[in-house]
């Protein structure tokens, strides 16, 4: 959010905008003359945004900026619950993108392994295990380690004897988990012939 670009939104009595008025402004198309923002975005990536108490809200929902120089205009529909609004930017969170997952045998243990192709520092990889393929359990919680490109990670685990499933779970920043293909090892190791 700009520090220049920013209002209170206030209601009145009974949430009407002032005397005289009904409602809440739902629906008010609101422009703004902007400050200068050639500093802070390009144009297209210029929203009228909206505090609703815990997050800023689109109220733009597209490119609406006439310009990012000063007394451009940029507008928005209001919405009910703003307190503030203010001038944001688009911005897009990169997400970690995994391009491989194994499990294998390694000292009666199992190595996993993983490649990424892309990495975001806010996401975090959440290595499970399961018995029987349906119920995973956690095993351990690993941060990504570079906001730039991608990594390899190897980690070793205790291997259960029998058959063990393995999977990945990527949490992105927004708080949705993807996760990898299983892999399995059917540790017999030390076992009794």
């Amino acid at each position: 959010m700009s520090k220049a670009g920013q209002w209170d939104w206030q209601v009145g009595e009974n949430a009407n905008l002032g005397d005289g008025t009904t409602g809440n402004g739902e629906g008010l198309i609101i422009t703004v003359s902007i400050p200068d923002m050639t500093q802070f975005a390009d144009a297209s990536e210029l929203r009228l945004v909206g505090w609703n108490g815990s997050s800023w809200v689109d109220l733009s929902g597209r490119s609406t900026a006439t310009g990012n120089k000063e007394n451009s205009k940029l507008s928005g529909s209001m919405i009910p619950g703003i307190s503030a609004i203010a001038i944001g930017k688009v911005s897009t969170v990169s997400s970690t993108k995994l391009t491989s997952f194994s499990a294998s045998s390694f000292n009666c243990n199992t190595l996993l392994k993983w490649e990424t192709s892309s990495e975001n520092m806010s996401n975090i990889f959440l290595v499970e295990k399961s018995v029987d393929k349906i119920n995973f359990q956690p095993i351990e919680t690993i941060s990504t380690i570079s906001p730039t490109g991608g990594n390899i990670y190897t980690r070793e685990v205790v291997q259960p004897l029998g058959m063990t499933y393995y999977r990945l779970g990527i949490k992105q920043a927004s708080g949705e988990i993807e996760y990898s293909k299983v892999d399995s090892i059917n540790n017999k190791c030390n076992e009794i012939e």
